[in-house]
């Protein structure tokens, strides 16, 4: 069987799409062949599904929506290297595209690019000056009058002086939130972003230095295939590379390798790359997820065998010749079973089978009780006959309908970077009716939240961030803006819907 290079990911148990420059690179190709309209988003979601199938079915093929490498050469002219398909997944980790930048939120004081140029590393500064000589308008179309201070500001060498390179990074970033750079910094590397030379220049330089020096550890490590290139890719990217002291740990721990399978070297690799530095369950979630062939990454759930990396479907039982994927994660999805017993072999009341089904997803920060607040008229004796005493758990067939939008919140909770607290989840029909809910509200069939973040921003913005999950393909479904009363409406019904302001949810 051929391998996948490029996949339609299971949406259905959550996996978040494939995404990167070999899928823009497929999507241009389907289009300048006539099977698809639209500029390529570098997203394989359904329309790109669709349109391979077309290929396919022209072409006496298949109709899988999967792609094989030749499939790819054929399609755009030009073979997918390894470089390429590992790029994809550490660039999507990282998040930022070729033209996303944040400001100084992890010590880094600016990064920027598709794996996360930094400042402090000097890569930035580089990266920068080589766009600058490369195209002599590029920094002046994409930032107009601010060229000259970005300019200034990449000549400062921050390892040397980190008071100035500091100092010049905070005169550009918001005041109410330091580690956000000033929108129209941000807009300018985003233009930048989007610039061929600059676009050229950042993976290149991404595979001098990064892919270069991941080749070598991977050789070192005895790490073989897609799998363990994509895993030292990761390292050094995140890490900068196997240490010596590292490497030295890993021969410890792996002893007489003789029989040791490639899953469990990988699996070593990341366990003692993840424990000898910082943010150490960020760096382990990352690459075990590559180690495995999936897992959970900054709140998405990943199969790797449709981003070119592993043959055998995250969850499934492997061959002899593939990686084992059994892991916590990704969690198939609860479902609602008959009462469990408790310790005393008494059955749980509904409010605890609810507490472990909602436990059991794995969400970094809400807590189960967190999604049995049954609203405030709910509990106010002032508002008896209005929704006074209505309410209730939602009945247990409904509980995993709550879990696409459970995840959501729980991502942006992370990007947002303050606590989010839940107002209106579910709503009883009787409690939907009393309060004046719409006769079909997604509250009543337990997908919807009303939610406010304490961020020191609003609705429009808070909206805004979800938008942007939503043009990504991360879910589909509404969102509400009710800026006179603090809160927004999210919801995954599938299919895509705006409420205008004081609308109705």
């Amino acid at each position: 069987m051929d391998p996948i290079l490029l996949g339609l990911a299971d949406r259905a148990r959550g996996f978040r799409f494939v995404r990167g420059s070999l899928v823009a690179d497929l999507q241009a190709g389907l289009a300048e062949q006539g099977f698809l309209d639209g500029t390529p988003d570098g997203i394989f979601g359904n329309d790109t599904a669709d349109a391979l199938r077309a290929w396919q079915r022209t072409t006496g093929r298949d109709q899988t929506a999967s792609l094989t490498p030749g499939d790819f050469a054929e399609i755009t002219g030009t073979p997918a290297e390894p470089f390429q398909v590992c790029l994809q997944i550490t660039a999507d980790f990282e998040g930022h595209g070729f033209g996303k930048a944040e400001g100084d939120f992890d010590g880094a004081l600016i990064t920027w690019g598709i794996i996360g140029f930094t400042f402090f590393n000097g890569e930035l500064p580089k990266l920068i000056t080589e766009i600058d000589q490369a195209d002599s308008r590029a920094l002046d179309r994409s930032f107009g009058p601010l060229a000259d201070d970005l300019r200034h500001g990449m000549s400062i060498d921050p390892r040397a002086d980190r008071v100035a390179a500091k100092s010049w990074v905070q005169g550009i970033s918001r005041p109410e939130r330091p580690k956000q750079l000033l929108p129209n910094w941000v807009a300018a590397f985003a233009k930048l972003g989007e610039n061929p030379t600059a676009r050229r220049l950042q993976l290149d330089r991404a595979r001098e230095k990064y892919w270069k020096r991941a080749e070598k550890d991977a050789d070192r490590l005895g790490l073989t295939g897609m799998p363990g290139l994509a895993l030292c890719f990761d390292i050094a990217v995140q890490n900068g590379g196997v240490s010596s002291n590292e490497r030295s740990q890993i021969a410890a721990k792996l002893g007489d390798e003789s029989g040791v399978s490639q899953q469990t070297r990988r699996e070593t690799v990341a366990n003692v790359v993840a424990e000898n530095g910082g943010w150490v369950e960020d760096v382990r979630s990352r690459k075990l997820t590559i180690a495995r062939g999936g897992g959970r990454v900054h709140g998405s759930d990943y199969d790797l065998s449709v981003w070119g990396l592993f043959s055998t479907p995250a969850g499934a039982a492997p061959a002899t010749t593939t990686p084992s994927h059994a892991q916590p994660q990704p969690q198939p999805q609860p479902k609602p079973a008959a009462p469990p017993a408790g310790t005393t072999g008494v059955p749980l009341s509904q409010e605890a089978r609810f507490d472990a089904f909602f436990a059991a997803l794995d969400l970094r920060f809400f807590t189960p009780d967190e999604f049995r607040y049954l609203g405030a008229t709910n509990s106010n004796p002032d508002k008896v006959g209005h929704g006074f005493g209505l309410n209730h758990l939602p009945d247990e067939g409904l509980w995993h309908a709550m879990i696409p939008t459970a995840r959501i919140i729980d991502r942006l909770r992370g990007d947002l970077g303050a606590p989010i607290r839940l107002t209106n989840i579910y709503r009883s029909p009787a409690y939907n009716a009393a309060v004046g809910g719409a006769l079909h509200s997604q509250h009543v069939k337990f997908t919807a939240i009303d939610f406010y973040c304490s961020d020191g921003q609003g609705p429009a913005d808070w909206a805004r961030a979800l938008q942007n999950y939503r043009r990504a393909g991360d879910f589909k479904g509404g969102i509400g803006v009710y800026p006179s009363r603090n809160f927004v409406h999210l919801d995954t019904r599938g299919q895509n819907v705006d409420f205008a302001p004081e609308g109705s949810s």
